[in-house]
């Protein structure tokens, strides 16, 4: 019983080790995995911000050319009118850049939604996975526990059931040697007995047969006492004849005594028979007594052996619910056991996967935390440049105002700077391209 406890401890040990081994390896690749995607995603907006900026000092640098190209053209009311028209251009195309940096800014978010969207759904795939999979694995957990326990079961009542026929078999010969042993002390009790009565038939044969020799001596006796009494009686007859009248008396006397002396012979006879059935009787009844005896310890062991087999069975019940008790008890702790062993997995999974939420939740959070300064940086940077161009708007108007009022003030007979007729050159140009004609530029004199 304590191999299996160790080896069922083992396997409930190696089964733990391997569910935390696999939690562990999936917690890593969701930790390195959300990771990498993190690194991918701050990587790509370093990248995207780094372009964005060298987008922006592109067109600052393009736009402080084109001011300062449009310093030097604003020299005449033409092309401070083609420069009016070319900044509401300019305005209308700052609107759109502007429409099109918040349409970008848009899909920037939409992409950050989209990216944290299809993050979540990745998580909460990956969740189901994995409570898919602990589910698979508690239910093969359970399955393989009540595989063990249902052979366990079945090969604690193989044992039970080989125990029992252990038992009964144990029993029968235990009984059939009780009955053998019984069956041999009867036997050998008869046998003793048999042998006491032929003893005893042999002691009563020889004292009948002493007794008969005894009657036959004594009747032999008695015969010759007759035959001498006959004789002694002829003798007297004839004495008689002779003096019948001296010894009548004398006769008479002897006679009686006679007859006395076989009255004793009679009585002694009568006495040595009733000794002699005394005799046989007594020995009749100790025959019987003895004989009753032993039935009386026969049956009396027999009555022992049929107790101590009830006692020894009263024993092994008694023993056998003994260890049904210890079985059931620890059949009872066992799944006790287990079930608080499910318990304790049940709940170190549930804090594994509030573990995993609350991780999930803070990586949003900091997700947002990230958008929300990105944009702000943004907003930042954009407020910037509006602020940039409205600056560099007022000072260009400023400087094409003061340059206006020079080329107004100047002569109408001074003879045009070579900048106005490259002004020139540029609006004829300008307006040619707007009519869809093909503009020549003249060759330039000197004055």
């Amino acid at each position: 019983m304590s191999t299996y406890e160790e080896n069922l401890q083992r396997r409930r040990e190696k089964l733990r080790d391997l569910v935390l081994s696999e939690e562990m390896n999936l917690t890593r690749e969701i930790t390195e995995e959300a990771r990498r995607g993190e690194d991918a995603r701050f990587e790509e907006m370093r990248a995207r911000t780094e372009e964005l900026r060298k987008q922006r000092e592109e067109e600052h640098e393009a736009m402080v050319a084109a001011k300062r190209m449009q310093q030097y053209l604003a020299a005449c009311p033409d092309v401070k009118r083609e420069l009016s028209r070319r900044h509401a251009i300019d305005a209308k195309r700052c609107n759109v850049a502007q429409m099109a940096d918040n349409e970008a800014k848009r899909s920037v978010e939409k992409e950050l939604d989209d990216l944290w969207h299809k993050v979540m759904l990745k998580e909460l795939e990956a969740k189901k996975r994995e409570e898919a999979e602990d589910s698979e694995k508690r239910t093969l957990a359970q399955r393989e526990t009540a595989l063990a326990l249902s052979r366990q079961v079945e090969d604690k009542l193989v044992l039970e059931e080989q125990r029992k026929r252990q038992i009964e078999q144990d029993e029968r010969e235990h009984l059939e040697r009780l009955w053998e042993d019984v069956r041999q002390a009867e036997l050998q009790n008869l046998e003793a007995e048999k042998q006491k009565r032929q003893g005893l038939k042999r002691e009563l044969e020889e004292q009948i047969l002493t007794t008969k020799r005894f009657l036959v001596e004594r009747a032999r006796e008695e015969a010759a006492v007759d035959h001498v009494f006959n004789t002694l009686v002829e003798e007297e007859l004839a004495k008689e004849k002779a003096d019948a009248k001296k010894n009548t008396a004398a006769l008479r006397a002897e006679l009686l005594a006679y007859l006395k002396y076989l009255e004793d012979l009679r009585q002694e006879e009568v006495k040595r028979n009733l000794e002699v059935e005394a005799i046989i009787e007594q020995s009749r009844k100790d025959i019987e007594a003895r004989r009753e005896l032993a039935v009386k310890k026969f049956k009396e062991a027999r009555h022992r052996a049929a107790q101590e087999v009830l006692r020894g069975r009263e024993e092994q019940l008694r023993t056998k619910q003994e260890a049904e008790e210890q079985e059931r008890r620890f059949k009872l702790e066992e799944r006790e056991a287990l079930e608080r062993q499910i318990e304790m997995d049940a709940n170190l999974i549930a804090m594994e996967r509030k573990e995993s939420r609350q991780r999930a939740f803070r990586y949003g959070l900091e997700l947002k935390e990230q958008q929300r300064c990105v944009q702000a940086m943004r907003r930042r940077e954009l407020e910037e440049d509006r602020k940039y161009h409205r600056e560099e708007a007022v000072r260009q108007a400023d400087e094409y105002q003061k340059l206006t009022d020079e080329l107004l003030k100047a002569s109408e007979n001074i003879t045009p700077h070579p900048f106005k007729v490259l002004l020139k050159e540029c609006a004829a140009r300008h307006a040619a391209e707007k009519e869809g004609r093909y503009y020549c530029p003249p060759a330039l004199t000197s004055a």
